[in-house]
């Protein structure tokens, strides 16, 4: 693990270019939403990029076709706040606490995409680094939030 100062917003703008395409071919539409100019966080650039890519990868496969998957950037006491939020497109009918356990999924009917490896190593990766990650479900709104420590 190398920390050093990284730029939450220019990690998450190269991450939604890359996943333009993929979302535009689910009919997702991305919303970028920032209430500071720059959140500068104490991370390693290369795990964080892993982290941000395994959140992507659920959204893209997961997400109902025709709905919006907002990302927003915030900077509060905790750390710099990347925050994903997107519909599901089946009932995610699973306890939060599982969904971070290995070899799990939100939806048991999921058997052609995936291993359940993708949550638990982003928990695991951010915890490496001194990041944390949060998951909610509320109902079938799913949101995944990623602190890291302010550099």
């Amino acid at each position: 693990v190398e920390l050093i100062s990284v730029s939450l917003n220019e990690l998450s703008a190269q991450l939604a270019g890359e996943y333009e395409e993929d979302f535009e071919n689910r009919n997702l539409e991305l919303i970028c939403e920032s209430e500071n100019e720059n959140i500068i966080v104490k991370a390693d650039s290369r795990i964080s990029y892993r982290i941000l890519d395994n959140l992507m990868s659920n959204v893209k496969k997961y997400a109902m076709p025709g709905t919006r998957v907002y990302l927003n950037l915030s900077k509060t006491a905790a750390g710099g706040v990347l925050t994903l939020r997107n519909i599901s497109q089946s009932r995610l009918n699973i306890p939060v606490s599982e969904l971070l356990e290995r070899f799990v999924r939100a939806d048991e009917s999921r058997s052609t995409e995936g291993s359940g490896l993708g949550l638990s190593i982003a928990d695991n990766l951010c915890s490496l680094q001194g990041a944390q990650l949060e998951l909610e479900i509320n109902g079938d709104l799913f949101t995944a939030r990623v602190t890291f420590p302010l550099a």
